[in-house]
């Protein structure tokens, strides 16, 4: 198989090594090249090799007369986080992701100046024309700074900017100046000065798992009892091990919790991220699906058991565990996360990552449902489904369109083929976003 840099993870774990046709020779190495089964490098599905925006060839490999094309050394090189942005090293593919989500979310903003630009033309009265011209106002600040963020990323990566993934249709000079002074109004009005300026490092990095969008709507809970929440400390029982692929995590049970809920060791009684956790599932509940089993929770120090330190929250489908990052034990931090890049996630609430997560095992519920129903493999069952999401979105003729009724985050695993992160995003704004809705009824 060919090889290049910048190709997503899942393929750079493959990529130029070898794949057997008749499964003859599976798990062997030959001149030096590990040999891969169709099935273990995705043939045939969306997100696996010649899938979704696949780059990857191949072509006939003799045993005994073929050399390979790549040595192991050049392979590593492709793969390496050698490229630097706000002190952190990242690879190619991390980099050229972190690009098409700025650009992504210059695109939406524009869309939004355009319209609120609109609504204000257009306005009844005067009364209304002002409210409207201050959100015309506010979205065109936002665009400025989007703009700003991306130029910064670009100088700082030595990426080249491409700007023609930043254009809207009608979008032109005239609208692109109004922008421009109104942005200036706003700045000498307020006082405020862009994220840039004022020193802080906005960061357009993937939020992996490892969310407010373009309608502008969000989840409403139900209230939990006050004095519930009030009288909530949490108490521990027996010590155990959850583990994670290779990770392995020292936790105790909450044993006063309404959910299956674990904790770090070390956790004591006033740990604020336990109580927290266990206030936004109590909001949440009500709303969820009839029949929806809340998984495992543990809450955890992502950098103490070498997660992603960058995560907010997480879900293992194998083991139906969802992980959340005891760094962010208040709402404000929350917020902060899932806020800091406007559009990026569908639902910007301090449920969000919680939705988010539970969206996952949402996703991985109706894939076995399916599975068991048409009595099928996983794999096929799974096919199915991301095709009806696949096929759905393609008969819309609009390439931005998560990007623009749901979220950049949406958009994103719509790319990568990552179809779960659609449903995640579409779980978290259920019955609030009719495109979402509309996704989620496909797994039906």
């Amino acid at each position: 198989m060919t090889a290049h840099s910048g190709a997503r993870p899942e393929h750079a774990r493959w990529q130029g090594q070898l794949v057997t046709l008749t499964g003859e020779d599976a798990g062997e190495t030959i001149d030096g090249l590990h040999v891969y089964t169709l099935h273990e490098i995705g043939y045939g599905s969306g997100e696996g090799f010649k899938g979704w925006n696949c780059h990857h060839d191949w072509h006939a490999y003799y045993k005994g007369i073929s050399k390979p094309n790549y040595t192991p050394e050049q392979i590593k090189k492709l793969n390496e986080k050698n490229i630097s942005y706000n002190g952190k090293k990242y690879t190619k593919y991390e980099i050229s992701q972190m690009q098409r989500q700025g650009e992504r979310n210059v695109r939406a903003l524009k869309r939004r100046t355009l319209a609120s630009q609109a609504a204000v033309e257009n306005a009844p009265d005067e009364e209304t024309k002002a409210v409207l011209q201050a959100d015309y106002v506010a979205n065109a600040a936002k665009l400025k700074d989007a703009k700003k963020q991306l130029k910064t990323f670009c100088s700082q990566t030595g990426q080249r900017r491409d700007t023609f993934r930043e254009q809207v249709d009608g979008f032109g000079r005239s609208a692109a100046q109004k922008a421009v002074h109104a942005a200036k109004r706003q700045n000498q009005q307020t006082g405020t000065l862009s994220a840039e300026a004022a020193g802080h490092a906005v960061e357009i990095t993937p939020l992996t798992s490892k969310d407010n969008g373009g309608t502008g709507k969000t989840y409403s809970p139900e209230k939990i009892t006050t004095d519930y929440m009030s009288r909530f400390t949490p108490k521990y029982s027996d010590q155990t091990t959850l583990t994670s692929g290779n990770v392995h995590m020292s936790v105790k049970k909450v044993a006063n919790s309404r959910y299956q809920m674990y904790a770090d060791a070390d956790a004591d009684r006033k740990n604020k991220a336990v109580r927290l956790t266990e206030k936004t599932l109590s909001a949440i509940q009500p709303g969820l699906p009839k029949d929806f089993q809340i998984p495992k929770v543990a809450v955890v120090d992502f950098q103490k058991y070498r997660l992603n330190p960058n995560a907010i929250a997480g879900y293992d489908k194998i083991t139906d565990t969802m992980y959340m990052n005891s760094i962010y034990d208040s709402s404000e931090k929350i917020l902060k996360y899932v806020n800091l890049i406007p559009g990026q996630f569908a639902n910007n609430t301090e449920y969000a990552p919680i939705l988010h997560e539970l969206g996952h095992k949402f996703y991985e519920d109706c894939i076995k449902r399916l599975a068991i129903s048409e009595n099928i493999g996983y794999n096929e069952s799974k096919k199915k489904i991301d095709r009806r999401i696949f096929d759905y979105i393609e008969k819309q003729g609009n390439p931005d369109y998560l990007l623009c009724f749901v979220s950049g985050y949406a958009s994103d695993g719509e790319l990568s083929g990552k179809f779960t992160e659609i449903i995640a995003e579409c779980f978290s704004v259920r019955k609030k976003n009719a495109v979402a809705d509309a996704i989620l009824a496909l797994l039906e």
